[in-house]
């Protein structure tokens, strides 16, 4: 699915900046404002309608254009949350109350914790308890998760620019930053070898792509488990790649598995 795979790529760099109490900050002109207004009515069209993935899409293409926007991010969360895209929806909550705190709102950020906390209640704990334990880091490895989601956001804006060398140098730089410190049995690691293959499936390599993809859904479905929400993700990508390619046997296999674990 397209928007999920824009999600990945995006709020990889907004859930590493939450976790460290990082704001990414994007100064906002005229032309994105009116950009923005624009694909949000978009989304509400999409939704009237009943097109999810549309509304998905409007919406991360609005935030990527202003980060910091909190009715957005509130808006997303609300929309993953009902489709049961609980990641997703976690992180923008994240980062929106993040935000809040920033901007002095307690209370508005005591809300959005109500809404975590309802949303972390519906993921089994063992599978909460599986990922939390491939994502750990010490205060001596932060600098590095910080690099790496330095160069993580760097590949997104060189890809929106259309510099796909530049945007694949970056990502390669992100996954090498992640590999070295923290090894292949790591979130981070997973995440930045799924996030190249987007890279690649962006740029038409779909060899590639299938590649990295594969990595990090081997490494996941050894971790977390087939049935953990990121590894669903994952093959959910394969999927869309394998759809875009012309392989729709493939593609309805890997969605007939992607089913059987819900």
């Amino acid at each position: 699915m397209t928007s999920r795979i824009q999600s990945l790529a995006f709020f990889l760099a907004l859930s590493v900046a939450a976790q460290l109490g990082i704001t990414l900050s994007h100064d906002v002109h005229a032309q994105d404002a009116e950009a923005i207004n624009k694909l949000q009515g978009e989304a509400e069209s999409a939704l009237e309608t009943g097109d999810v993935e549309l509304a998905l899409e409007s919406y991360l293409a609005a935030l990527a254009l202003e980060p910091e926007n909190v009715e957005l991010l509130g808006k997303l969360a609300d929309l993953a949350s009902v489709i049961g895209m609980s990641d997703l929806a976690l992180d923008s909550l994240v980062q929106q109350a993040n935000l809040l705190v920033s901007q002095g709102n307690k209370a508005g950020a005591r809300e959005v914790h109500e809404q975590i906390s309802a949303i972390n209640g519906q993921i089994p704990e063992q599978m909460a308890a599986r990922f939390a334990a491939i994502s750990e880091y010490t205060e001596e490895q932060a600098s590095a998760v910080e690099n790496w989601q330095i160069m993580s956001s760097e590949s997104m804006a060189a890809l929106n620019n259309g510099d796909v060398e530049g945007a694949i140098g970056a990502q390669e730089a992100a996954l090498l930053i992640v590999s070295d410190v923290f090894g292949q049995n790591h979130w981070f690691t997973i995440s930045a070898h799924r996030d190249l293959g987007f890279v690649y499936r962006q740029s038409g390599a779909a060899e590639q792509a299938e590649i990295y993809y594969t990595q990090a859904l081997n490494t996941a479905e050894l971790l977390l488990g087939a049935e953990h929400p990121n590894t669903l993700e994952i093959q959910e990508l394969i999927a869309e790649l394998y759809s875009a390619v012309g392989l729709s046997e493939e593609a309805a296999f890997m969605r007939e598995m992607i089913a059987g674990t819900l």
